[in-house]
């Protein structure tokens, strides 16, 4: 084991002292002409002490006020700029909306005139048909008034017709009371002529001035004697001797059962 040695301090002697003493008294004392510029740069740097205290305050006061306002301040540019971050971001959001407008605006305008030119070319190709089928029906159609249709005089043939067309013709009206023929015409040979249309307003005269119109369907004829000898093909059943007995007549079969009395030379 190590061992340790205390040193104790050696306490100065009364002697040792009083030696320390003299000397001190013995040293030279400065003079008071040298004290004087001691006590001056004293004064001196006394005076200049507290305006330094003050700089010193007024700086760390100032240094205490800076951080204050500069935060308040980059707050307030932070905010500034936040809110113009916003107003742009809308704008951008708002140009683009109405961008996005436009385009459908253009899209739809666009569909619509794609649909037009369709519809007018579909147009253009009916007015076409229509112009061949007029074309058609105006080169094939026969002409059917005037001089070469219904209203042409032609001769009659059957002397069945003739008598009964001189017997009734004076007291057969047409829709609206007038006379339909108020004289007759004849050729050179004393055939009677007659036109077609003529000839299918008597019958039809004659049948309502007769009241033969008998059924519930108002469009079929009740056939008298007189009818059924102009026209004997047009019963459903004939007897033993050929006379009809149920009838098969109607307005619109008049025109056909007419073609038997009309020469055919006409």
């Amino acid at each position: 084991m190590s061992s340790r040695v205390k040193v104790q301090p050696v306490k100065a002697t009364k002697a040792e002292k009083t030696e320390e003493a003299e000397v001190i008294d013995k040293a030279p004392k400065a003079s008071k002409a040298e004290k004087a510029p001691k006590a001056e740069a004293a004064k001196v740097e006394a005076k200049a002490e507290p305006v330094e205290k003050t700089d010193k305050k007024k700086s760390s006061s100032k240094k205490e006020e800076e951080p204050k306002e500069v935060p308040v301040v980059t707050e307030a540019v932070s905010e500034e700029a936040a809110e113009e971050n916003v107003e742009e971001e809308s704008i951008d959001k708002k140009l683009l909306r109405i961008m996005a407008q436009q385009l459908n605006i253009k899209k739809a305008i666009d569909d619509l005139m794609q649909d037009s030119k369709k519809l007018y070319k579909q147009y253009q190709a009916e007015q076409k048909k229509v112009q061949k089928q007029l074309q058609k029906s105006t080169a094939t159609k026969k002409q059917r008034t005037g001089p070469n249709g219904l209203d042409k005089l032609v001769p009659i043939k059957t002397a069945e017709f003739k008598n009964f067309i001189e017997k009734n013709y004076q007291q057969l009206n047409d829709k609206d009371g007038n006379p339909i023929l108020s004289t007759l015409s004849y050729d050179d040979n004393h055939n009677l002529l007659l036109s077609r249309k003529s000839a299918l307003q008597i019958v039809t005269a004659y049948v309502k001035h007769h009241d033969l119109q008998k059924y519930e369907d108002r469009k079929r004829i009740k056939m008298d004697k007189v009818l059924q000898k102009l026209f004997p093909d047009c019963a459903e059943r004939k007897d033993e001797n050929g006379n009809p007995v149920e009838e098969n007549f109607y307005f619109y079969s008049i025109m056909g059962a007419l073609s038997p009395h009309f020469s055919k030379d006409e």
